[in-house]
């Protein structure tokens, strides 16, 4: 009797035993997924946002090259007036004198500002900055050149 007893409560706790591992088991393959679904969601994030920064940066070449024609067509002097200021080169052009605002970059969601600093008679800084939204965050990629009077 006693050792049908002691059968019965071993197998009582082997049966409980078992549910326990299945259990913690269970919670492991969850934690793994989690784990997973939250890497492959960063990852997914970060290369979006490569992605964006890579056309920012094309935005801002393309900006500095237009700068450096309007350098040679303008003429220096021409060119060199209009240091001091911050125009909205959108569209690359001069119209827009001051910050972009909320205008972008046809629907591309990209608004590009270029800034002309005197550095001296001869020298012209031009602060390129492409910005754009990242959620709900406001990034920016900024490319700076300078251009010599020669």
């Amino acid at each position: 009797m006693i050792l049908r007893l002691l059968r019965l409560r071993s197998g009582q706790v082997r049966s409980g035993q078992v549910l326990i591992e299945l259990l913690i088991a269970l919670g492991v393959a969850v934690m793994a997924i989690v784990a997973l679904v939250q890497v492959t969601t960063k990852s997914l994030s970060n290369a979006g946002f490569s992605k964006r920064q890579s056309g920012a940066t094309v935005y801002a070449v393309a900006a500095a090259e237009w700068l450096r024609s309007q350098r040679l067509s303008l003429g220096w002097d021409a060119f060199s007036s209009k240091a001091g200021q911050t125009y909205c080169l959108n569209d690359l052009n001069w119209n827009l004198p001051g910050s972009c605002g909320t205008a972008q970059i046809g629907t591309t969601g990209f608004s590009r500002e270029a800034t002309l600093t005197a550095v001296s008679s001869k020298q012209v800084e031009a602060a390129v900055i492409v910005k754009w939204k990242e959620g709900t965050r406001d990034v920016s990629s900024k490319h700076t050149t300078v251009f010599g009077r020669y």
